[in-house]
C-alpha cells in the first residue's frame, strides 16, 4: 500500500496499526460513544412511551437526558481520559448545557424545512444533515468542555 505522505509503501501491519490508533484515540472513541447515546437514547424513548405511556415528546425528552448523562459519564473517564478524568458536577451541568445547545442547534437546522412540504425521504435527508450539524458542534464545545480542566 503506497503512502501518501512520502510516496513510499507502507506494509500492511503498519496500515493496521494506524487505523486501530484512529479508531481507538479520542476521535474514535468520541464516535462511539456518539453512537452508543443515540442507542440509549431511542430505546429509553421508545421504552417510555410504548411501556410507560409518556407522551412522545416527554419520552423523547427523558430519552434525550438519559444519553447526554450517560455520555457524560463516557467522556469523562473514557473518550477523554488522557486529560485526567475525574467527576465534575459543574463539568456536567456545563456538559448538559453543552448537549441543550447541540439539541438547540438541531432543531434550529430542522425548523429551516420546517414550511417546506418534503417527501419522506428529503425528510430523511434534512434530519441527517440536522445531525450532522449538531454533531459538529457537540464536538467541538465537547471537546472545549474537557480540555478545561
Amino acid at each position: 500500500m503506497s503512502c501518501p505522505r512520502s510516496g513510499s509503501t507502507m506494509p500492511t501491519s503498519e496500515v493496521l496499526q494506524t487505523l486501530k490508533a484512529r479508531l481507538t484515540g479520542e476521535t474514535g472513541r468520541y464516535g462511539f460513544v456518539i453512537v452508543a447515546g443515540f442507542a440509549i437514547d431511542m430505546v429509553i424513548a421508545l421504552l417510555s412511551h410504548e411501556i410507560l405511556g409518556l407522551p412522545l415528546p416527554v419520552a423523547a425528552t427523558v430519552g434525550f437526558l438519559t444519553a447526554a448523562v450517560a455520555n457524560y459519564a463516557a467522556h469523562e473517564f473514557w473518550t477523554f481520559a488522557d486529560r485526567k478524568p475525574e467527576f465534575s458536577g459543574f463539568r456536567l451541568s456545563r456538559y448538559m448545557a453543552v448537549a441543550l445547545v447541540t439539541l438547540s442547534v438541531r432543531w434550529l437546522i430542522i425548523s429551516l424545512f420546517a414550511d417546506i412540504e418534503l417527501s419522506p425521504i428529503k425528510n430523511a435527508f434534512v434530519l441527517v444533515v440536522a445531525a450532522a450539524g449538531s454533531l459538529v458542534v457537540n464536538y467541538t464545545l465537547t471537546k472545549w468542555l474537557f480540555s478545561t480542566r
